[in-house]
């Protein structure tokens, strides 16, 4: 089973989903920085597709705003549109501040 654990900020407000299944989940995209710096000194920045389910999909909707910080812990898997992250865990940590 794979794990990842991983920090960013929220690109979009999560949207509300639901499969053929009637289960229902949230959709969003976050903003990863890397940890380390490339050749010119600058951090690549990656946008990671993730899904959350069940209970918190309700909760992540209702609390987060566009460029929070987030924690997220969970597992890679594959859908028609390619790799996600499908959120188990989740910590709001604060609203990016810009200068």
């Amino acid at each position: 089973m794979n794990f990842v654990q991983i920090v960013g900020y929220i690109l979009e407000i999560p949207v509300r989903e639901t499969n053929g299944s009637a289960e229902k989940f949230a959709r969003f995209n976050i903003e990863v920085c890397s940890n380390f710096r490339q050749a010119d000194g600058s951090y690549a920045k990656v946008i990671l597709p993730v899904r959350i389910w069940h209970g918190a999909h309700s909760s992540i909707i209702h609390n987060v705003k566009i460029n929070d910080t987030i924690a997220i812990k969970g597992r890679l898997d594959f859908d028609e549109l390619g790799m996600l992250v499908i959120a188990e865990q989740f910590e709001r940590l604060r609203f990016r501040e810009y200068p």
